[in-house]
């Protein structure tokens, strides 16, 4: 589907539901009587954790979870705390990507499971003075069984009566999408591009990862599709493979020092918009999940182109539907 018509409602909000428990036990004065015992009153200080299992237990389930949480980012926009906000032509893979993250999770889960098992009462024996704490404070295969999920949420964002806080936060999903973009890049610009006379197409792919990410989600404003035209306009110039040559890895360098700092890139995108005449939405159809946002047709010049409680009434709480089924490999609009 074309970015130059879409809705807010065509988009997927996806919300992951991961629970993995931390070894971290809180200790009390009892716990550490025998090393300190003149311990401070708890008003002005507090005892910190014990580690009830052994840390690396968890280190592969919290690798899925990362997983999930770094493919969601590479195409979608923070939608408040409930979620990110993808658009259409990603929702199947998404929608694929995490299925196979949460059978890969789950078979790590049992992993974990069987080497608790193996390794319980090895932790304590390891520090023999604090055995005896650590085995008060361990935890059961239950307990770690019952409170190490992986699910997700593939929904749509319809506001209900008034809508609340829901059309503040979808006029501000630009400004959201700017601020990921100048995040991504200064960690491209600090890990691939600093002090550096030559980079090659290692360096190169994430700023590719960033434009796709940005053209995907450019329908949200114009600037949006600025910042696109102008990530067109940079990669359009660099090598498809091989070396980039001094000067344009200097000119990419360049490009993500101002894509990097939120200033210097807002300026940007104001004057490409001044002085190529790109055109904001209209006023009337920028204030709901249900308006039309345009951008600029491609046939125009590169350069134009988990949640809080609520006090509100019943009636204006957003009300979330999930998207319609359609056959596998068919497309159906969700509204």
């Amino acid at each position: 589907m074309s970015n130059s018509k879409r809705t807010i409602n065509e988009c997927a909000l996806v919300a992951l539901e991961i629970s993995i428990p931390t070894p971290g036990r809180k200790a009390t004065k009892r716990d550490l009587q025998k090393a300190a015992p003149n311990l401070p009153p708890d008003q002005i200080a507090t005892m910190g954790v014990f580690r009830a299992f052994e840390p690396k237990l968890t280190n592969k389930v919290m690798a899925k979870k990362r997983e999930a949480e770094r493919l969601l980012e590479s195409v979608g926009v923070k939608f408040g705390r409930m979620g990110r906000l993808i658009p259409p032509d990603e929702i199947e893979h998404i929608e694929k990507e995490l299925d196979r993250i949460g059978i890969e999770f789950r078979h790590e889960k049992s992993e974990m499971l069987a080497n608790h098992q193996a390794t319980k009462d090895a932790w304590p024996k390891k520090f023999p003075d604090w055995a005896e704490v650590l085995e008060q404070k361990s935890v059961s295969p239950i307990y770690l069984e019952q409170h190490t999920q992986f699910r997700y949420h593939l929904m749509q964002v319809v506001p209900a009566g008034g809508g609340g806080n829901t059309h503040e936060t979808i006029a501000g999903l630009s400004g959201q999408l700017i601020r990921e973009v100048v995040s991504s890049c200064k960690e491209v610009l600090e890990e691939s591009f600093i002090g550096r006379e030559q980079v090659g197409q290692k360096a190169l792919n994430p700023v590719r990862a960033i434009r796709k990410k940005v053209a995907g989600l450019a329908f949200v404003s114009a600037e949006a599709s600025v910042a696109r035209d102008y990530l067109d306009s940079v990669l359009s110039t660099m090598p498809d493979r091989g070396k980039l040559t001094t000067a344009q890895t200097q000119q990419m360098r360049s490009a993500l020092h101002t894509f990097a700092d939120p200033e210097k890139l807002n300026r940007e995108i104001e004057w490409r918009m001044t002085h190529k005449g790109v055109q904001e939405p209209d006023e009337d159809e920028s204030d709901g999940s249900n308006t039309v946002i345009n951008d600029l047709p491609e046939a125009e010049s590169e350069s134009e182109a988990t949640s809080n409680d609520s006090s509100e009434p019943e009636e204006t709480a957003p009300v979330i539907a999930p998207p319609q089924q359609a056959p596998k490999g068919a497309h159906v609009p969700l509204i």
